[in-house]
């Protein structure tokens, strides 16, 4: 490392997760690289989750604890960016954390670049999510197969993981969406960066179990489907994933209305219906030749209306998945790039 340390700003919104707070805070504390400061912002939490973040606060005087009316990662985001002093941006979910050398490995070959990325251990697929075997570097925002692989092993879609160059970072999150702010931010702060660089080391542990989308997590997919594409031509790769990112939202949104023990018929049928209004994209957005052979006969029997053969073609690829994860180890690290 040089003989210069620049601060990194380290972003970590919280609501009602006191269970895992104390993990993630305490993934930072014990970070090699000691030249970072801490925003917790308390979006309006109803459980300890506020006085943890001020006892840690008071613990280490890099930890600034601040708290605001519920208004959602977004709003929570943006209260802390408006008062970051460092030169490099950090994000941490609070459910999350980064392994010990992250931060000092990223900051290695930090010179001259406006971002740079690590792998990700995604421990509900028990799946090291590693894009290369060696340090690559992209003279601006990669599109191609380099976009396919980092979408394909979380580095684009999401913004842990990464340290962004604050001076290259001029947007702000949307705040009006519950899902897939990440994504946005991203397709608009990505292609204005210059050089970016990616590490094979994974340095960031993602703890999230199986998500329950709900309505309002299915609309904000597609209003990050419909902006993309409102801001991107039809042939970009971006485009492309953000529309394979929408099936999967629309497919968990069954999963989850199929799983359920709590619905009724009646209820399951109108969740149903609202999925039905969800699929009827507009023409410009519906590429079916983006989609795998299985998730484009699901989608089409869907967009059909014909639920029975959709739903259980949705077993069938469930049952596959968790057939092919039951194979794993359970402290397997697979190398390979997801697809």
């Amino acid at each position: 490392m040089t003989d210069y340390f620049p601060l990194i700003s380290v972003i970590l919104p919280v609501y009602n997760m006191a269970p895992t707070l104390a993990v993630a805070v305490d993934s930072i504390l014990a970070q090699t690289y000691p030249y970072w400061e801490l925003i917790i912002v308390d979006d309006g939490s109803t459980d300890s989750s506020g006085s943890l973040a001020d006892a840690y606060m008071q613990k280490d005087n890099r930890i600034l604890a601040l708290h605001q009316k519920n208004g959602g990662v977004g709003a929570a985001r943006n209260r802390a960016l408006s008062c970051v002093n460092g030169e490099w941006l950090a994000f941490l979910d609070a459910d999350d954390e980064y392994l010990p050398e992250c931060f000092e490995q990223m900051i290695r070959v930090s010179s001259g670049a406006d971002l740079v990325a690590c792998g990700i251990y995604a421990e509900y697929d028990r799946v090291l999510c590693r894009p290369y075997d060696e340090v690559r570097v992209f003279n601006g925002f990669p599109d191609g197969k380099d976009l396919d692989i980092l979408w394909a092993n979380y580095i684009f879609p999401v913004v842990w993981a990464k340290l962004y160059r604050r001076p290259a970072v001029r947007d702000l999150f949307l705040t009006d969406i519950s899902y897939g702010e990440d994504t946005l931010f991203n397709a608009r702060v990505f292609p204005a960066l210059g050089r970016i660089v990616v590490i094979p080391e994974a340095g960031y542990i993602y703890h999230k179990q199986r998500q329950r989308l709900d309505r309002g997590m299915l609309e904000g997919a597609r209003v990050q489907l419909e902006s993309v594409a409102a801001w991107l031509p039809e042939n970009t790769v971006l485009r492309r994933r953000t529309f394979i990112a929408y099936i999967r939202s629309i497919r968990l949104f069954v999963l989850n209305i199929l799983d359920s023990e709590e619905l009724t018929s009646e209820k399951k049928a109108e969740e149903l219906a609202f999925c039905d209004r969800m699929v009827r994209l507009p023409k410009e957005l519906d590429h079916e030749e983006f989609l795998f052979p299985e998730n484009l006969e699901w989608w089409r029997q869907l967009k059909d209306g014909q639920y029975k053969q959709a739903t259980d073609g949705l077993r069938i690829i469930r049952e596959k998945k968790r057939r092919r994860i039951d194979l794993l180890p359970s402290n397997a690290w697979i190398l390979a790039p997801r697809g």
